[in-house]
């Protein structure tokens, strides 16, 4: 027998955002994990508060949660490194491939404003449930 909360993980998925699980099923296109920027990325993960992950989770996905089965996804999570595109640009996203493209940004200060007004305007504002 399973428990509410055990079945609830099974059926949504886990309440927090694991920055490591997250990077586990991340590939990279146009870009490697050791590109600056995609360095950049993960740091700005680290510091965001657990509101912020399930609210990227949400702009990237469609989805507040992670799955608890990550090795069935259909599409895993991907940066697209946008080497053309400026500083000026937000981040956008594609929901239906869980795909982020990223701008060339020229800091990681820069790059942290432009993922929160995305994630802010047009991620919106979700509660962690």
């Amino acid at each position: 027998m399973l428990e509410w909360e055990e079945i609830e993980i099974r059926v949504s998925g886990e309440k927090t955002v694991d920055v490591e699980k997250l990077k586990s099923i991340t590939e990279y296109e146009n870009c490697s994990a050791s590109t600056k920027q995609v360095k950049w990325f993960w740091n700005i993960m680290s510091r965001m508060t657990e509101a912020d992950k399930c609210n990227y989770l949400r702009f990237v996905w469609g989805r507040s949660r992670m799955p608890s089965d990550l090795q069935n996804l259909a599409n895993k999570h991907t940066i697209y490194f946008d080497e053309g595109s400026s500083d000026v640009n937000l981040p956008t996203s594609h929901t239906c491939f869980f795909q982020i493209d990223l701008p060339n940004y020229v800091s990681e200060e820069s790059m942290e404003k432009k993922i929160m007004t995305a994630l802010n305007m047009c991620g919106g504002s979700i509660e962690n449930r």
